[in-house]
């Protein structure tokens, strides 16, 4: 089966993304532009790009063709959902935010897991980065007004983690041994 490597897979995912919903806003949609829901996602995509890059630690593991490609299309519709639920939301206002200083600890933290030489086991305290990702589709959908579009991309996250579940969680066990990973929150509960 082809393959590639998993950073590049996961990169490209990112980018994608970004650049369909930048794409979005040269089309000068005046609501779309102004639309709450669409910097939130602009915002998440930008934050895993840059965590593509600048944090995670990768293993030698390959993406199948199938999974970039499935990954890549997701991230091609991503946008287009968020876009006809920006645009069928009425109205919303503008939101601004500073940008962060290069010395800021997101900064700082990238560049000392960046150093590791080994892939530590992620802990994120309440906020699990799998559960994150499920709470800021919710929360685009929930803004947007449960557009149908939005709704099947929560399902597609929600179903491909339960689809790799048992996969990863053999890859937690190898890599960082059984005790590691006991009592660790499961999203979807007996799945993983």
């Amino acid at each position: 089966m082809d393959t590639c490597s998993a950073a590049a897979g996961w990169r490209a995912f990112y980018l994608v993304g970004l650049a369909a919903l930048f794409g979005l806003l040269l089309l000068d949609l005046t609501k779309l532009a102004s639309a709450d829901v669409v910097v939130l996602f602009a915002l998440h995509l930008l934050q895993r790009a840059i965590e593509t890059w600048c944090v995670h630690v990768y293993s030698p593991r390959k993406l199948s063709l199938f999974h970039l490609a499935a990954g890549v299309g997701f991230y091609l519709a991503m946008p287009m959902a968020v876009a006809s639920a920006a645009v069928a939301a009425a109205g919303s206002s503008r939101l601004s935010l500073p940008p962060a200083p290069p010395f800021s600890p997101p900064f700082s933290l990238a560049r000392l897991f960046k150093s590791l030489p080994m892939l530590p086991l992620p802990v994120h305290g309440h906020l699990a980065p799998v559960r994150g990702e499920v709470i800021v589709y919710f929360a685009i959908a929930a803004a947007g007004r449960w557009h149908h579009a939005l709704t099947t991309g929560v399902l597609f996250v929600v179903i491909n983690l339960a689809v790799t579940a048992s996969a990863t969680a053999e890859w937690y066990v190898a890599k960082f041994g059984q005790d590691a990973i006991v009592g660790k929150a499961r999203l979807i509960p007996g799945v993983w």
